[in-house]
């Protein structure tokens, strides 16, 4: 299972049918077509890990989620949501750690770890409010 798709999984919850990645798609390229309140989320970099032998399995990929609405408000309450998903997926993956099966397998685990603080911003062009986070999160692929 890809990253993304992990990824996804994980926050899907909190955004229902608007979550995107890389980019919200605007069918007739006037923004009227685009929700009110959605998320995009991408890799922005990160590591490979290596041994003597070459490249390891594990890799950990930056990946940040921007959270767009009209409304400040809902938007910091998404952020609110985006962490607490993060977080259970933490502490499942910490359980699949701890019970020594593998973190990367389990449904809903997510081996993560936030950085730093959301940024704020607002667009003009789309008249709407954003907040990005970003994660470092542990995969396979």
């Amino acid at each position: 299972m890809s990253i993304e798709s992990v990824f996804y999984s994980i926050l899907s919850p909190v955004f229902e049918t608007e979550l995107y990645p890389v980019v919200h798609p605007d069918p007739d390229g006037t923004n009227s077509e685009v929700a009110e309140l959605y998320a995009v989320f991408f890799k922005v970099g990160g590591q490979t890990f290596g041994t003597l032998e070459g490249d390891a399995d594990i890799r950990r990929p930056r990946m940040q989620i921007s959270i767009y609405g009209v409304n400040f408000d809902d938007v910091v309450a998404k952020e609110e949501a985006v962490i607490a998903a993060m977080k259970t997926a933490n502490t499942v993956a910490s359980a699949a750690v701890e019970a020594g099966d593998d973190p990367l397998t389990e449904t809903g685990s997510l081996p993560n770890r936030i950085i730093g603080v959301s940024i704020d911003g607002y667009e003009k062009d789309t008249k709407r409010f954003v907040k990005t986070l970003e994660y470092y999160v542990w995969s396979n692929n």
